[in-house]
């Protein structure tokens, strides 16, 4: 129960942390197109995850200091909140819209021959969908003990959960906060445990 599933994993910045912590399997989910060597040990799949199966449109900003490059760092599938994005210190950009492929975790999961509890934690940072991913994990959310999800409170794009709607769904679902809340960024979830 050591593995860990990383959705929008983007070029893999965090796999050398989860091979050096001998985690396995390392999972990792990211619809663009970028370039990373990731190692053999590390299963990648180019597909969004959602509430839902289907199609996503991608909005991938151009980078914030010239239209040459796109910021695909922040690619979501939800447009920004503009004022709320700029409280946060963005500077919001124009975008390209990029058509990915989108499924339900546990769909992929049943194809997959995924076995629940394999992997103990789950990292989320899909840019304001983090809800939506998460109930598409279904059933497969009990097989977890611990969540890093990125978070905004206020939510920063239209449709997006806030944090505080993200604490409450995975209360429900036996998942105890155990780091502050913050305007935005990563919130750790660990399974009814509580650290004061």
């Amino acid at each position: 129960m050591n593995g860990v599933v990383h959705v929008g994993a983007h070029t893999g910045q965090e796999v050398p942390l989860y091979l050096a912590a001998g985690r396995a399997p390392i999972i990792c989910f990211e619809p663009q197109l970028l370039e990373w060597d990731h190692p053999s040990n590390v299963k990648l799949f180019r597909t969004a995850l959602s509430d839902h199966s289907g199609t996503l449109n991608m909005r991938i900003p151009h980078h914030l200091h010239t239209n040459l490059y796109r910021d695909t760092q922040s690619a979501s599938g939800l447009p920004l909140i503009h004022q709320r994005a700029r409280d946060i210190g963005w500077t919001p950009t124009p975008f390209d819209v990029t058509e990915v492929p989108m499924i339900r975790f546990d769909e992929w999961a049943k194809e997959h021959e995924f076995q629940n509890g394999s992997c103990s934690y789950l990292v989320i940072d899909v840019q304001g969908m983090e809800l939506q991913v998460l109930m598409g994990f279904g059933k497969c959310l009990s097989g977890f003990q611990e969540m890093k999800i990125e978070c905004s409170q206020p939510a920063v794009y239209e449709g997006g959960a806030s944090a505080q709607e993200i604490i409450g769904f995975l209360a429900q679902n036996g998942f105890l906060q155990t780091s502050p809340t913050v305007a935005h960024g990563d919130i750790f979830f660990s399974k009814g445990v509580i650290v004061e």
